[in-house]
C-alpha cells in the first residue's frame, strides 16, 4: 500500500529534485560558456601570431593556410556560441537555481515553526519560479527568431536595392547607347 505524503513533504521533494537537476545544468552551461570564450580568445591570438610571424617564402603558403583554418574554426566556434549563448543560459539557470533555494529556505523555515498555513503561498512561489524561467526562455527564443527574420529581411532588401540599381544602370546605359 502506498504511503501518504504530506503536502509540505511533497513540495520539499519537488524543490529538492528541481535543485539537483538544475545544479548539473548550471555547471554544464558554465563550462560551455567558459570553453567557448577561451577557445575564441585563443584562436584569435593564434591567428594573429600565425600571420605576424615572419617566415621564409617556401613556408608562406603554409602560414596562410594555417591562418585560414584557424579563422574558419574561430568562425564555427563563435557562431555556435552565438546560437546557443551559453553565458546567457548559464545566468538564467543560475537565477532560477537561486530562486529555488529561496523557496526551499522559506519552506524549511515554515516547517520549523510547525506552521503550514502559508504552504499554498510557498507552492505558488515555486510555480512562479518555473513560470519566470519559462517566460525568459521563450523571450530569448523570440528575440533570436526575430533577429533571424530581420537579417533575412535586410539581405532581401539589399538584394532588391542591388537589383533596382542594376536595372537602373542597365536602363541608363541602354538609353545612352541608343
Amino acid at each position: 500500500m502506498a504511503e501518504q505524503v504530506s503536502s509540505s513533504e511533497f513540495l520539499q521533494g519537488e524543490i529538492s529534485k528541481s535543485i539537483e537537476k538544475l545544479k548539473g545544468k548550471v555547471e554544464s552551461s558554465k563550462k560551455k560558456a567558459v570553453w567557448a570564450n577561451a577557445l575564441s580568445i585563443t584562436l584569435g591570438a593564434v591567428i594573429t601570431l600565425t600571420l605576424g610571424v615572419d617566415v621564409s617564402d617556401e613556408y608562406i603558403h603554409l602560414q596562410k593556410n594555417l591562418a585560414l583554418a584557424f579563422g574558419a574554426l574561430l568562425t564555427v566556434i563563435s557562431s555556435w556560441n552565438a546560437l546557443f549563448d551559453y553565458k546567457k543560459l548559464w545566468i538564467r539557470q543560475k537565477n532560477t537555481l537561486l530562486s529555488l533555494y529561496q523557496v526551499q529556505n522559506e519552506l524549511g523555515y515554515m516547517k520549523s515553526k510547525n506552521d503550514e498555513s502559508q504552504l499554498d503561498d510557498v507552492f505558488n512561489k515555486y510555480q512562479c519560479v518555473w513560470d519566470k524561467d519559462s517566460r525568459e526562455w521563450i523571450s530569448i527564443f523570440k528575440v533570436q527568431r526575430l533577429l533571424v527574420i530581420m537579417r533575412r529581411k535586410m539581405k532581401w532588401e539589399k538584394f532588391c536595392e542591388y537589383c533596382q540599381s542594376a536595372s537602373t544602370k542597365n536602363c541608363d546605359s541602354s538609353d545612352t547607347s541608343a
